[in-house]
This record gives C-alpha cells, sequence and structure tokens, in this order.
C-alpha cells in the first residue's frame, strides 16, 4: 500500500477524505459493498434459467456419480420389542415415586 500511496495522487485523496469525513467514508464503504453486490445478483438473474427444456436435457447428460436421487425411501417401522416394553413398564411405578405422581 505504500506504493500505492507514494505513486497515486488519486488514492492519497481518497484516503485523506476517509480519515477526514465520516460521511464520506460511510458512503466509500456502501458503494464498495453495493455495487459488487447488485452485479453478481445481475449476473446471476440473467445466467441463472428456468428452462425446463434445458434443464432435462442436462440431467440426461449427467455423469452418473453426479445425479442425486430425488426419491426418499422411507424407514420401515420396527415392531417394539416385549423386553423394552417390560424395561419400561418397570420404570413407571419408580417414575411416578421421584415425581410424587400417582401413576398405575
Amino acid at each position: 500500500m505504500s506504493i500505492l500511496f507514494e505513486k497515486s495522487e488519486a488514492w492519497r485523496w481518497l484516503v485523506r477524505r476517509t480519515k477526514e469525513s465520516k460521511p464520506f467514508f460511510l458512503a466509500f464503504a456502501t458503494i464498495c459493498g453495493v455495487v459488487p453486490g447488485v452485479i453478481g445478483y445481475g449476473v446471476m438473474q440473467v445466467t441463472n434459467t428456468r428452462n425446463p427444456e434445458l434443464e432435462a436435457r442436462l440431467r440426461q447428460n449427467a455423469r452418473p456419480e453426479t445425479v442425486v436421487p430425488t426419491y426418499i425411501i422411507p424407514r420401515q417401522k420396527q415392531k417394539p420389542q416385549p423386553e423394552s416394553i417390560a424395561t419400561l413398564e418397570s420404570l413407571i411405578p419408580h417414575f411416578g415415586k421421584l415425581h410424587n405422581l400417582d401413576i398405575l
């Protein structure tokens, strides 16, 4: 930065103005953040298309390792095991005594 500061009058003016004026600094910082964001948003809007024919063609030509399946396999319900039910039933009276509840 020192080379830029020594050689460029515009850079020195910019540094001086941002040091001296808080509104100028805020305006400059806003421009530095907003302008690239607007340009990026515009590029994304122009390049992102929702053309069904194009999407179908791209999906058809995709390599197998890049294809994400669009279906979900439901998990099978497991039947409760009798041992676990007996364990839970044996804990109910104990839980009730701990919390002064009248269970069973």
